[in-house]
């Protein structure tokens, strides 16, 4: 069962695409789309976001929210702290070299770590209508050497350290989601595998997230699991049950 939400969404970026101009493409995301945007912007959630993260992490890198981010003040955005949890929690356990990240949104965490590293090595997999989203928001930030590939391709190149799925696996059909996981374990040399995707909506189970186990071989050591981070959850108005999984790969 795909989701209807996500068709909808979809046929109506296509029907856009044609007619923005890069500026206007960022905005669309953040306005209609709502790649990650969160809400709009909440001092109190971003102040607690803030608190959270120096708790856990300490001195926070000085990396800040994208000029053309709508939903910002004072360089932070509910969304922008949402993908520096995520930046946070992988590089305080590994540092790649190479990533993929499979479904990429507006662009907004491959920005931070491209800041942050610009030697890394980045690829993103999404549906065109979305890369068409995050390849204008990226390359208006200076980011110009992403490997872009649509879904459903199999990269040219295999070695990467890490590869990275956050808010689009819940999305899909359990065979798409079997698909990926079948490519990062059969056809690419992974070392490391982090999602984060929720499970349940208003009491109803969602399809593809496997209430937090994804369908991997028994090939991979749990590094880090947490169920329903505040700095996540805080931002969801509906009941929905997150999980961050970083996975590594034992051969």
């Amino acid at each position: 069962m795909k989701s209807i939400w996500w068709d909808n969404l979809t046929k109506q970026m296509k029907e856009k695409i044609d007619s923005l101009t890069p500026i206007e493409a960022v905005e669309y995301a953040q306005t209609k789309c709502l790649f990650d945007h969160r809400r709009p912007y909440n001092q109190e959630v971003i102040d607690f976001k803030v608190k959270r993260l120096i708790n856990e992490f300490g001195e926070l890198p000085k990396v800040y929210d994208s000029e053309y981010s709508l939903f910002t003040k004072d360089g932070y955005s509910n969304a922008f702290l949402w993908h520096l949890n995520f930046y946070l929690r992988i590089t305080k356990a590994i540092t790649p070299k190479s990533i993929l990240e499979i479904g990429g949104g507006y662009g907004g965490l491959a920005r931070i770590f491209k800041v942050l590293h610009p030697e890394i090595d980045y690829t993103i997999i999404d549906l065109p209508e979305s890369l068409y989203f995050s390849k204008n928001f990226l390359e208006l930030n200076k980011i110009n050497d992403i490997n872009y590939l649509n879904a459903g391709e199999v990269p040219v190149k295999k070695d990467f350290d890490l590869v990275i799925n956050t808010g689009s696996f819940e999305e899909m059909p359990r065979d798409t989601v079997k698909n990926y996981i079948d490519m990062i374990q059969n056809n690419l040399n992974v070392k490391y595998l982090y999602s984060c995707n929720y499970g349940v909506v208003k009491g109803r189970t969602r399809e593809a997230t496997f209430w937090g186990n994804l369908p991997v071989d028994k090939n991979w050591e749990e590094i880090y699991r947490n169920e329903n981070n505040p700095v996540i959850q805080i931002d969801v108005a509906r009941k929905r049950i997150f999980w961050e999984i970083l996975l590594k790969r034992k051969i």
